[in-house]
């Protein structure tokens, strides 16, 4: 029988970003760097922006999950459309 993983939900307080406490918890820029591919300058800008790119979204979802963590509003962190305009 598996046993079932909880997972500490992040969530951002008041007065903090959620996309910069993803990045520290999953080790700050240089780790979402090579969790990602992405630019170093790329990371500061979402960290600045306070979404990551739709494309990031399974590759930090996982690195997350590996560390026993997801994330509160998961569509919103990364810029996911949750119905059509006009709708």
């Amino acid at each position: 029988m598996s046993k079932s993983k909880t997972l500490q939900v992040l969530s951002a307080e008041r007065g903090e970003f959620l996309t910069a406490k993803v990045i520290d918890v999953l080790g700050g820029n240089p780790a979402v760097v090579a969790i990602t591919g992405g630019e170093p300058s790329a990371i500061s800008n979402w960290r600045r922006q306070h979404t990551f790119p739709s494309n990031t979204h399974n590759l930090l979802r996982a690195a997350l999950e590996a560390k026993g963590y997801c994330v509160a509003d998961p569509d919103a962190l990364w810029r996911m459309k949750t119905e059509a305009r006009g709708a």
